[in-house]
């Protein structure tokens, strides 16, 4: 496995080589974007908090919940 590791280290280095003599203000450029990339919706929020959160509550405790709120609904009608 270090064979392949070896070599697939020496083609991106190759690669990489290869594009700077090509393009010789690629990595300025590419600091550059990477500087200008906006954050990602999908990125999660920063914690306003730091600390232990509210333990969630179990699947039992919202099903009683559930049950009840039902038994009420139909109670009503």
């Amino acid at each position: 496995m270090s064979e392949r590791y070896n070599f697939l280290q020496f083609y991106r280095d190759a690669r990489w080589m290869a594009l700077k003599k090509t393009h010789p203000d690629l990595e300025m450029r590419l600091s550059d974007q990477v500087t200008m990339m906006p954050r990602p919706i999908s990125a999660p929020g920063t914690p306003s908090v730091s600390g232990p959160t509210t333990p969630r509550e179990s699947d039992s405790e919202e099903d009683s919940e559930q049950e009840e709120y039902e038994e009420q609904q139909w109670n009503e009608k």
